[in-house]
Parts: structure tokens; sequence; C-alpha cells
């Protein structure tokens, strides 16, 4: 005999999500306290003082692009202020960022005849971070309301 199922509404959650910007090293003049290792809640962009005011502008020129890339993806930002960290080394991904969808990748998930994979055959794709480079990563913090997508349902 069929049934009809009625999802109930699901509730708006609260979540962090993380973004990160490449800049010039000679441009990097915030740090938080993260690269020596030290706990850290980061730097709040809007509260920086005067003197870092170029930087100030293109922090939230990132960020705001970081809030309108995270809408289409279900995610709305909550108003309040993004944290940043950093600087880090940078992982240069404008140059390095690969596809997952290479034919490198599947031919290291494909098994051979014994049934085991050789992911020895994606190693050109692995790099090392360089320590000391032209260029330096930033990690945007920002709390964002997400649909639930997940709810348990009890169906007799």
């Amino acid at each position: 005999m069929p049934g009809i199922l009625i999802a109930p509404d699901l509730d708006l959650v609260l979540v962090e999500r993380r973004g990160i910007f490449t800049v010039p090293a000679e441009t990097a003049t915030v740090s938080c306290s993260c690269p020596q290792r030290k706990p850290c809640k980061g730097v709040e962009v809007t509260r920086l003082p005067q003197e870092y005011q170029s930087f100030v502008g293109w922090a939230k020129e990132m960020g705001e692009m970081f809030i309108a890339r995270q809408k289409p993806r279900g995610f709305e930002w909550v108003q309040g202020n993004l944290w940043l960290h950093g600087p880090f080394p940078s992982y240069e991904f404008n140059q390095r960022l690969q596809d997952i969808e290479t034919s490198m990748i599947k031919a290291a998930q494909r098994k051979d005849q014994n049934g085991d994979e050789h992911p020895e055959l994606a190693l050109p794709l692995v790099f090392e971070r360089d320590a000391f480079g032209p260029y330096v990563d930033y990690i945007f913090i920002g709390k964002f309301l997400m649909k639930d997508r997940m709810t348990d349902l009890e169906v007799s």
C-alpha cells in the first residue's frame, strides 16, 4: 500500500566556512599569531588601524568575493565580520591546482588484475610548498547559515 511521506521543515544551521586568498608577499603587512604557532582568534579586517588601509581594501574585496561564492552553494552569510589568519607560505593554487578528473588520477584509482590501486601514478601532481616564495596565503573564516539537509525520519 503506497504511503505519503511528509518531510519536516529543516532548520537553518550555523556553520563555519573557510576560504584562502593569495597576495604578493610584499603586500602582506598584516599578521596574526597563527604563523608563530600560537593560539589565535584571528584578525578582524574592519578593525585594523589606518596604516593598513591598502591591505584592508584588498582584504575586503577578497572577502566580498568569498561571501558571494558561498551563496550559490547554499550558504548565507551571517552579518558580522570575517576573521583573517595568516600570512602562511603560499601553495600557489592559481598555478598548481589540478583537475580531479585528470587521467593521471583515474589511472591511479584503476585496479589492476590483482585488485590493487597504484597511487604512485599520481605522484607528478604532488608538490612541496616553498618555505619562502613571492606569494603568501591568508585564510578567511566566516559564519554562514545553511539549510540542514539531513534529518532522521521514522517510518512505520
